[in-house]
């Protein structure tokens, strides 16, 4: 496979690069979570260490016993966590016997080498730890001591150097005669190591502990590290923890995200590692962290640890409101932090349609303790009732909230009587579904307006209330069942679909008190015949009026 001389030459350096050495095998040994596997002993419980490959003996009256071995006091405990007494590492007790045939642990490490002040490389391996062993606890001796050689396996590589495109390096095969030949090949796209791909993508861990760190440190990349360490607290679940390959690999391109980060302005590299710009165009070209964002020193004070989408809110709402100053626009900005639709009702509505600016919008929301969403919502009531926004007593109120819940209520009053209309209409032609049976004594009366069905609800203890909307748009049918001898009693209410079939049949707490009378259940049978016979004619009908207009 064909690669270049930069290629070549990092990649002669990266192989170069021995990371099995006693100090990074050690270092990476740490990452992976050590035993104490015991089993009973006489008196003592014997555990073997995995991290020293040492047995020690846990006992709280067997003192002196068996000089050859660590004796500690102590008692193991299956699945609690102690402490070796001979390296001092952290262990998890597993007991024999517990149908534990293996252990196997894995980890994802990106180990770092410094080649010289300006390069750097990084090879990425995912390392495995076995504990393969037999029934009994006396034959730990046995296992496998030579865990970091073989349990291993390289995943991708890189290069790094200060003012260069970085590298990424991964394993292809090349089929030859003798068979797939395996060579390392630079990717065309610079991303995060992938220690596990599966279809399934939120099952796999692709995070990495880094291993020798310290020679980051000491090379020109150890200023990105240090502009990282000194907002950890401020920033600890940053995505630029979690993908140091691609802070290392920008800032080999772009140095200035180390300005940018000791400037406050840590959420416009993060979002620079993620690819989630939100529209901010930045000047990479200047090394002046002000022309780079496009700011003023007094804009960069007030838009310290903003988000990359606030940032590029200010810069739209600084285009078109020349008039406002820089702390007023910036305030607008945070009051519309957690709402894009917010910002766009201030730029749009406000600023753009009824000429208003940051200044005045932030002074009527001050005066009057009126958020921009209720104002958002406030807005759009008039214009569904129709109110001339132009007038500044009908956009900005002197009593907001008053004049906002008298809208509402206007609101309802207008929906309710187009519900009413569609209401009154329906009950015209749903007459033909009313029905009487004399025999029970019961009969079947249409809803006349929306009021009845939510008084229906509100007595019988059901929902029918919330079918007010879709009975007046014909999306269904509710139908009232009463008695004769109690007509204007609520007693059983029925929903038919629009195929003339009962959907359901409800009385008292939908019948969870008392079970439904047999009256109803028969009621409910003849009344189902009744709507067969209907819909049947409905049927006949549409036919026959079909084959008129094709006649």
């Amino acid at each position: 496979m064909y690669r270049s001389e930069e290629e070549e030459k990092a990649l002669s350096l990266i192989s170069g690069f021995n990371f099995l050495t006693d100090e990074i095998v050690s270092e990476s040994k740490e990452y992976l979570e050590q035993y104490g596997l015991y089993h009973k002993d006489h008196k003592c419980q014997e555990v073997f260490c995995t991290a020293c490959r040492t047995f020690h003996y846990l006992t709280d009256s067997c003192e002196g016993f068996h000089e050859r071995r660590t004796v500690s006091s102590g008692k193991a405990v299956h699945g609690e966590s102690g402490t070796c007494p001979l390296c001092g590492r952290k262990i998890t007790y597993l007991a024999d016997g517990k149908g534990r045939r293996s252990i196997s642990d894995k980890v994802n490490l990106v180990i770092f080498k410094a080649i010289s002040k300006t390069q750097l490389v990084a090879r990425c391996i995912r390392l495995e730890q076995r504990f393969a062993h037999p029934d009994s606890g006396r034959d730990y001796i046995y296992i496998d001591n030579n865990i970091f050689e073989h349990d291993y396996y390289e995943v991708a590589r890189y290069y790094f150097e200060t003012g260069s495109k970085p590298m990424k390096f991964t394993e292809r095969g090349k089929r030859t005669e003798s068979g797939y030949r395996y060579s390392w090949v630079a990717t065309s796209t610079f991303t995060e190591p992938l220690f596990v791909s599966s279809i399934y993508g939120s099952t796999t861990d692709n995070s990495y502990f880094t291993v020798n760190e310290v020679d980051v440190y000491n090379t020109d990349f150890g200023y990105i590290m240090k502009a990282i360490d000194s907002i950890y607290f401020e920033a600890r679940y940053s995505v630029m923890l979690s993908n140091l390959v691609t802070v290392l690999g920008e800032y080999c391109i772009h140095p200035q995200i180390e300005y940018l980060i000791k400037t406050g302005f840590w959420r416009v590299v993060e979002a620079k590692i993620s690819r989630d710009m939100c529209g901010l165009r930045l000047n990479w070209k200047s090394n002046d962290v002000r022309k780079v964002l496009g700011l003023n020193t007094k804009e960069m004070n007030l838009l310290k640890n903003f988000s990359v989408s606030a940032i590029a809110r200010y810069k739209e709402l600084k285009k078109i409101d020349k008039k406002s100053s820089a702390k007023e626009i910036a305030s607008i900005v945070k009051l519309c932090t957690l709402s894009v639709t917010d910002h766009v009702f201030v730029k749009n509505e406000l600023i753009k349609n009824r000429g208003e600016t940051c200044r005045s919008v932030l002074k009527y929301t001050l005066n009057t303790n009126v958020r921009i969403s209720d104002w958002r919502d406030y807005v759009s009531q008039c214009k569904e009732l129709g109110y001339d926004l132009s007038e500044k007593s009908v956009l900005k109120p002197s009593h907001f909230h008053e004049a906002h819940e008298r809208c509402t209520n206007l609101i309802k009053i207008k929906v309710s009587k187009e519900l009413d209309e569609k209401m009154k209409e329906r009950a015209e032609f749903l007459k033909q579904f009313e029905f009487i049976d004399e025999e029970l004594g019961l009969f079947i009366r249409i809803p006349q307006n929306t009021e009845e069905i939510v008084s229906e609800g509100k007595t019988l203890v059901h929902c029918v209330g919330g079918y007010a909307e879709r009975h007046a748009n014909s999306q269904l049918t509710i139908v009232f069942v009463r008695k004769a001898s109690a007509p204007d009693t609520p007693y059983y209410t029925v929903e038919v679909s629009n195929f003339g079939q009962i959907v359901q049949c409800r009385g008292y707490k939908n019948d969870r008190e008392a079970p439904k009378p047999q009256s109803i259940i028969e009621f409910e049978d003849k009344y189902q015949d009744f709507l067969n016979e209907q819909f049947r004619k409905f049927d006949e009908k549409k036919k026959k009026s079909k084959k008129e207009k094709t006649a």
